[in-house]
């Protein structure tokens, strides 16, 4: 979700307030049908393609999980997520041409490692974290290299977003002392500094978002008053950004964050009460926070949240159910106020459950991803596309 910056990015792209239509008639699926009856010509308009969501991948596999997609120009994209479980190994798949490629990553001494959280601004500068662990791993185009920040025993990353054309930040929490950290990487090393509120937590993504170098917005929780607050970094330092009690108000704690620019921020908020809603969605522009108003479809919020490419926004949405799963999502697209809902595709695998969604560089369509669900847990992973 001005030049991008993915994760979550998620590939970000600038928009306004313009109330957009998204269910775009593109392109004839076939060229306009004419009939002769006697002397009369009668012309028959041929049906029209539609932008849809789709599932274009399905990867049938026990205990696979996927949890983040970023997409960078030149139509390659990755997706993290893990293999195996409880001692989970990192994965990721990699977009090049029309093929899905994995890349396995090394696991670790510990339960549920796996790749969460990714970003990047090119394919030469990607980043993941791993979660429970206190490692990110960066892909500079030809190698992989796997950072560690205090040990598996005294440390945790708790989030990555890549800046720049090399660089990028990581946060870290030592539970031994209970510090938080921030580790800027300029190309060739960390260099590392306190940090005065806990961003995301394990397994969360995308509580950072970068829309430049200079403009990094991240959600996190005071650790004394234990309230969400936002922390903006302007190039020089990072500053807290709070968010009134009147505009947050009871809630399970904010989801992920995208910023679009340093007047324009979005931040989709967690129910307290479980997919019972209502739908929160916070927008910073550039003085105070505020909720995003309108009419908003019955659930709740559960976090992705990514541009549409024409000023709008993508975010996906549940609601409770009595059977299994116990939840039924479905995505929303909001423009200009106007709120609508539309249905995530089914899978005959089983139930489906997006993690991420993420916008195409330079176009209207978005790369999801997400896992499928049985009874007895992961049984495979499926990689969905907003476009024809």
């Amino acid at each position: 979700m001005a030049a991008q910056f993915a994760r979550r990015t998620i590939v970000r792209a600038g928009f306004g307030g313009t109330c957009v239509a998204v269910a775009l008639a593109l392109a004839p699926t076939a060229a306009a049908q004419s009939t002769r009856s006697g002397s009369a010509e009668t012309h028959h308009a041929a049906p029209m393609a539609v932008a849809r969501w789709h599932i274009v991948k399905t990867i049938k596999k026990a205990t696979l999980q996927l949890w983040d997609v970023v997409a960078v120009k030149g139509g390659r994209a990755w997706v993290s997520g893990g293999l195996g479980y409880p001692n989970t190994v990192p994965l990721l798949l990699h977009r090049v041409g029309t093929k899905w490629i994995t890349v396995l990553r090394p696991g670790m001494p510990s339960s549920f490692i796996l790749a969460t959280s990714l970003s990047a601004t090119s394919d030469t500068n990607v980043w993941t974290q791993i979660a429970n662990s206190d490692a990110v791993d960066h892909w500079n185009g030809s190698a992989w290299t796997r950072f560690h920040f205090g040990g598996v025993d005294t440390a945790r990353t708790s989030n990555v977003v890549a800046v720049g054309m090399h660089d990028a930040w990581v946060f870290t929490h030592n539970f031994n002392t209970s510090t938080e950290t921030s580790e800027f990487f300029d190309g060739s090393a960390f260099n590392d500094a306190s940090f005065p509120a806990f961003i995301g937590g394990v397994g969360a993504i995308n509580q950072v978002s970068a829309s430049s170098p200079s403009n990094v917005w991240g959600l996190a929780n005071e650790p004394v008053t234990q309230k969400w607050e936002a922390v903006h970094y302007n190039g020089k330092t990072w500053a807290v950004v709070p968010i009134p009690s009147k505009v947050l108000g009871p809630t399970g704690g904010p989801a992920e964050i995208l910023a679009e620019s340093a007047k324009n921020v979005w931040a989709t908020v967690y129910s307290q009460n479980g997919l019972a809603g209502p739908m929160k969605l916070l927008h910073w522009n550039g003085t105070a926070w505020h909720r995003a108003g309108g009419r908003r479809p019955a659930g709740d919020l559960t976090g992705p949240i990514a541009p549409d490419g024409h000023g709008g926004l993508w975010l996906l949405a549940g609601r409770p159910k009595k059977t299994f799963p116990f939840f039924s999502s479905f995505f929303v697209h909001y423009g200009g106020g106007v709120w609508k809902a539309y249905p995530v595709p089914t899978s005959p695998a089983g139930a489906v459950s997006i993690t991420a969604i993420a916008l195409i560089p330079g176009t209207r369509s978005l790369w999801g991803a997400g896992s499928i669900i049985g009874k007895s847990g992961y049984k495979g992973g499926v990689i969905l596309k907003f476009g024809l």
